[in-house]
């Protein structure tokens, strides 16, 4: 006849049985989920790059390729000569990628002699809010300096800015245009002289004198 086993050794058995099925499978998932853990972190931390647009500058010294490149905290130009060495890279344009008009087409990166002197200048926008996009005119100087912004200065010459600025945006980038003729024409508010009248919509226009860009007129859009 067989004997029973006292209650304490059948409940201490069960334990163990319980023990070793569940503890794989508790230790199994507390590893998936530091893994997965792990996983997303490492994504999350990773810097989001992409290459926007990309160019090349025939310059003096041979050609010259440009790439218009997001990063975490911005747009940025980057100048690489051949074999593949980077030599240049901008300030931070802005946060997202902008529309400009250089030549009655739409562009985001354009490579063009906008001075005339025989050799071509980058030319690129970005947004940078809260409203505002800039419009980017760069001369290549030499490998060692690489390239510098064209400035403007307002019509009295007291203001000088590395770049145009627009603040009403516009997505076919019509509010920053390049002509033909070097001239460069920026959509943003006019205000009074008084400050009384709000802002009204209008054309800042920008004609080369001296190797830099200066004011030379504004005039409202019609209708507003």
């Amino acid at each position: 006849m067989n004997k029973r086993a006292p209650l304490t050794s059948l409940i201490s058995r069960s334990l163990n049985r319980a023990y070793t099925t569940v503890a794989p499978i508790f230790i199994f998932s507390m590893l998936f989920f530091i893994s997965s853990d792990c996983a997303i972190a490492t994504e999350m931390a990773t810097p989001s790059v992409g290459i926007l647009a990309r160019a090349t500058l025939k310059s003096a010294t041979g050609n010259i390729d440009i790439i218009k490149i997001q990063h975490d905290d911005g747009i940025y130009l980057e100048a690489t000569a051949t074999p593949g060495k980077k030599f240049w890279t901008s300030d931070n344009l802005g946060s997202e990628d902008k529309n400009f008009i250089i030549g009655g087409a739409s562009a985001t990166l354009a490579i063009r002699d906008i001075d005339g002197d025989g050799r071509d200048e980058i030319v690129t926008a970005a947004f940078y809010g809260p409203d505002a996009s800039g419009l980017y005119v760069y001369r290549f100087m030499d490998m060692k300096t690489g390239f510098v912004p064209i400035a403007n200065y307002s019509d009295t010459g007291d203001s000088e800015m590395n770049f145009f600025v627009s603040d009403i945006r516009q997505e076919s980038g019509e509010d920053m245009v390049i002509n033909n003729d070097g001239t460069v024409r920026i959509m943003g508010k006019i205000y009074s002289d008084n400050g009384n009248t709000p802002p009204m919509p209008g054309y800042y226009y920008y004609k080369l004198k001296d190797a830099r860009y200066r004011l030379f007129k504004t005039e409202k859009i019609p209708g507003n």
